[in-house]
């Protein structure tokens, strides 16, 4: 069984029969998080909540969406409010100097083509956290 953490993705390879049917408490070693860990292939039931279909119908459309709220006219102007997609910039930043700790004022190109493969790992670590990493 792997076992992967939550908090920095760590992996761990464990037998089978380390996990008990009710699942344990177990500890990343790289990063200290705790969490509860149940078994491979154990099913987690879902909370039973009653659904009234028919009432949602009868309220009309619009029933239950939440109006989208307005961005601020300061942070329009200011372009701080995410658009398109902006392929320039997102490959400009490349190979601007970045003042940020695993580059110490260089572009983060110049980190990758360091040639150790270790530095491709630290910028994809960088990237990772600065979007929130995948979910």
């Amino acid at each position: 069984m792997i076992l992967t953490c939550p908090a920095c993705d760590t992996k761990y390879v464990v037998k089978d029969d380390a996990i008990p049917p009710g699942g344990r408490q177990v500890r990343c070693a790289s990063c200290k998080h705790r969490w509860h860990q149940e078994p491979e292939g154990a099913v987690v039931e879902a909370e039973s909540v009653a659904v009234n279909f028919e009432s949602a119908a009868e309220a009309g459309p619009g029933y239950g969406e939440e109006a989208l709220a307005e961005a601020p006219p300061q942070a329009v102007e200011e372009q701080m409010i995410a658009g398109e997609p902006q392929p320039e910039a997102a490959d400009a930043w490349i190979r601007k100097p970045n003042s940020a700790a695993p580059f110490g004022g260089k572009p983060a190109l110049e980190r990758m083509l360091s040639g150790n493969v270790a530095d491709l790992y630290v910028v994809r670590q960088y990237l990772d956290a600065q979007r929130g990493g995948w979910t």
